[in-house]
C-alpha cells in the first residue's frame, strides 16, 4: 500500500517522478487539465527554446559524419542476428467483427532504438504529456538533423497497465507510464524510419529461426521450461499452436518465444496470450493438494502402496496448510516446504507440479516472483546434494 494516500498527492508525486532529472525518456512537460475539460495542448518547442537540456533544431543541420545507406543496412543485418528474440514480439489481437483471434507480429523498442542508433544523425524525445485522467496522452518526437524532417506520433497510454503486482499506487503508475513511453518510441521511430525497421525485423525473425534450426531439440526443452517459468500450463501453448511439443518446428518455438516476450514487456496479458478453455477457467484450486509438501505427498504414496516392513517412512514437517494469497504467503510455502524436503527430486517434482502452477497462476505471480521461488527451491536442491 502506498504510503501516500491522498490522491491528490500521488497525482503530484507522480509528476515529480515524472520531471526527475537525468531520468531516460522522461517528459519536458506534463499538463493536466481540469477534471472535465478537453486536455489543452502545451505548445510545442520552437527553435532554441529549451526544455531541460533539449533543443529542438529546425531545418537541415550541417553534419561532420553523413550516413551512408549501405553501412546502415549491413550494421542492421549484423545486429539483427545477434539480437534474435530481443528485437521480435508476437500476440494475440481480437476481431470486433468476427470474433475470432489473429496475431500481430512487429519490432521490439529495442529493435527501433538500435536502428535510430544505427540511422545516426536523429533525435527521439518526448515532446509533450497531457494528463486525462485515466490515462496519458504522450507525444513522441523524431526529428532527422540530416533532412530537417520531424515527425510527431501520439500514443494514449492507459494508467490502469501495468506488468508488476503491487499494492503501491506509485510504483503502479511509474510501471504503466514507462510503458507508454516505450511503446511511444517504438511508435514514432517505426514510423519515421519503416524501411529501417521492417527489414530490421524480418532479419530478427529469420535470425532466430536459424537459430533455432540448428538446436531444434535444445531449443524445445528451453521453450517447455520456459512456459513453466511463465508460469503457463504446456497443454495451453500446444493448443494455441496446434501441435504437441514433440511436434514443435523452428518457426513454431520462434513463435512461442516471441509470444513469452510480449507477455514478460506488458504487450499483452497471459490469457490474453495463451486463453484457458471455458471448462478450465471453472476449475477450482484444491487448498489441500495445493498446499501438499512433497514429503507428505510421498508419505501418502508409500500408504497407498502398502510398502513392506522395514522400509523407512518418509519424514514430514509441518509447512503452513492455507492456500496463499499473495507472493509473500506463497514465499512462506515454499520455504517450510524446502526446509523439510529430503528429497531433492521430490522437491523439484513438487514445485513444478500442475497444482502448484495453478496456485501461482491464481495469485498472479510475475515471471521474476516466480523465479525467487524458483531460488529457493533451488538453493535447498543444491543443500540435498552436498548431504548425498
Amino acid at each position: 500500500m502506498s504510503d501516500i494516500d491522498d490522491r491528490a498527492d500521488q497525482h503530484r508525486a507522480l509528476e515529480e517522478y515524472a520531471h526527475a532529472g537525468g531520468q531516460r525518456n522522461q517528459p519536458m512537460e506534463l499538463h493536466r487539465p481540469p477534471h472535465g475539460h478537453t486536455p489543452d495542448r502545451v505548445p510545442a518547442l520552437q527553435e532554441g527554446t529549451h526544455a531541460g537540456t533539449s533543443i529542438l533544431p529546425i531545418g537541415a543541420q550541417q553534419i561532420k559524419v553523413m550516413r551512408e545507406r549501405s553501412r546502415i543496412m549491413r550494421e542492421i543485418a549484423e545486429e539483427a542476428a545477434a539480437a534474435g528474440d530481443r528485437w521480435y514480439y508476437r500476440y494475440p489481437a481480437k476481431s470486433r467483427e468476427t470474433g475470432g483471434t489473429s496475431y500481430i507480429e512487429g519490432p521490439s523498442v529495442k529493435l527501433a532504438e538500435a536502428v535510430a542508433r544505427l540511422y545516426m544523425n536523429n533525435i527521439v524525445q518526448v515532446a509533450r504529456v497531457e494528463d486525462w485522467g485515466n490515462a496519458w496522452m504522450i507525444v513522441m518526437r523524431f526529428c532527422d538533423l540530416e533532412s530537417g524532417f520531424i515527425l510527431e506520433r501520439p500514443f494514449q497510454q492507459s494508467k490502469a497497465q501495468t506488468t508488476i503486482k503491487t499494492k503501491d499506487y506509485e510504483r503502479q503508475q511509474q510501471s504503466a507510464f514507462a510503458i507508454g513511453v516505450s511503446k511511444a518510441t517504438r511508435n514514432v521511430i517505426t514510423n519515421a524510419l519503416s524501411t529501417y525497421t521492417d527489414f530490421a525485423f524480418e532479419e530478427a525473425k529469420h535470425s532466430l529461426v536459424e537459430k533455432i534450426g540448428r538446436d531444434l531439440e535444445g531449443w524445445r526443452q528451453r521453450t517447455i521450461d520456459s512456459c513453466r517459468d511463465l508460469p503457463v500450463e504446456l497443454a495451453r501453448v500446444e493448443r494455441v499452436m496446434g501441435r504437441v511439443a514433440k511436434d514443435w518446428l523452428a518457426p513454431d518455438i520462434a513463435k512461442i518465444v516471441a509470444m513469452g516476450r510480449a507477455v514478460k514487456d506488458g504487450m499483452a496479458t497471459l490469457d490474453e496470450t495463451f486463453p484457458l478453455l471455458e471448462a478450465e477457467k471453472k476449475i477450482e484450486d484444491k487448498p489441500a493438494e495445493a498446499s501438499t509438501p512433497p514429503n507428505e505427498q510421498k508419505a501418502n504414496l508409500q500408504s497407498a502402496a502398502a510398502p513392506s516392513e522395514g522400509e523407512t517412512k518418509t519424514k514430514t514437517e509441518q509447512a503452513p496448510k492455507t492456500t496463499p494469497k499473495n507472493l509473500e504467503e506463497y514465499l512462506e510455502l515454499v520455504r517450510a516446504t524446502a526446509d523439510a524436503a529430503t528429497d531433492r527430486e521430490a522437491l523439484t517434482k513438487w514445485f513444478s507440479s500442475e497444482p502448484q502452477r495453478k496456485l501461482r497462476n491464481t495469485i498472479g505471480l510475475v515471471s521474476e516472483e516466480t523465479n525467487q521461488a524458483k531460488a529457493i527451491i533451488n538453493a535447498r536442491v543444491q543443500e540435498l546434494e552436498t548431504e548425498a
